[in-house]
């Protein structure tokens, strides 16, 4: 329990939460566009195996 007090009061006196924050949306951000460009690009791909096939 004193753990979690001292990150509580850590964050409330932390200034820079915002931007830690941030940092970490952004992060969130980027590994979520990474995801969906792999099953965008593995989607494309078999949609062109498949005009591949259907010729």
């Amino acid at each position: 329990t004193q753990n979690l007090f001292f990150l509580l009061r850590v964050n409330i006196l932390e200034p820079n939460i915002f931007t830690n924050f941030l940092v970490s949306f952004k992060r969130y951000f980027i590994w979520l566009f990474s995801i969906s460009l792999a099953s965008f690009s593995k989607l494309s791909h078999y949609a062109f195996s498949m005009a591949d096939l259907r010729e």
